[in-house]
């Protein structure tokens, strides 16, 4: 555990460059930022030091040729969205998570259309969609049933968007799972 810690931390690591270097290399999307307003030859932006990583971790599942890729979020790939799309060419399952309370955004859509793997019905077979962070929609003002059927819209909704079947598309809450383990 704590080699594992030690390598997500490194992997996390940033450095300050020149923002004409981040540009030169891609890395500087934000023209907006407090480095950008500083103005002049010495303004510097941080970039990430690792632009691919490979970690190996002991689980059984892992060690019978199971291969997990983690690739950036939306935010992070715009300066390369080949390496991200790349990846998906080869996968065998794409488990595409999104955020609930907001479904399936314009730069979701567009990433989703640009998988290389197409539209063939046994890739679209093994796309699984995670709307991930449910507990946003729930409302303790509202009964139990009305809380399920937005749940259900918002399920049809990514699946009509995405055009998959809705048993594709899983509503999950990491905080409701907590509260049902310490609850027992």
């Amino acid at each position: 555990a704590g080699q594992l810690s030690a390598a997500l931390a490194r992997v996390s690591q940033v450095k300050e460059v020149p923002i004409a270097l981040a540009r030169a290399l891609g890395l500087d999307d934000d023209a907006s930022g407090p480095a950008h307003e500083i103005g002049g030859g010495d303004a510097r932006v941080s970039v990430p030091c690792w632009r691919h990583a490979i970690l190996n971790f002991p689980h059984p599942l892992l060690r019978q040729g199971l291969v997990i890729i983690d690739t950036p979020g939306l935010n992070a790939i715009g300066a390369e969205p080949e390496r991200t799309l790349s990846v998906l060419s080869d996968a065998h399952v794409t488990l595409f998570v999104l955020a609930a309370d907001a479904g399936v955004t314009r730069s979701d859509l567009d990433l989703w259309k640009r998988d290389p793997a197409g539209d063939a019905s046994a890739h679209k077979a093994a796309r699984i969609v995670v709307l991930n962070k449910i507990d946003s929609l729930w409302d303790d003002l509202k009964p139990e049933a009305a809380v399920a059927a937005d749940i259900d819209r918002q399920v049809q909704a990514a699946a009509a968007l995405l055009e998959l079947s809705p048993a594709q598309v899983f509503p999950v809450s990491a905080q409701q799972a907590l509260l049902a383990k310490v609850n027992g």
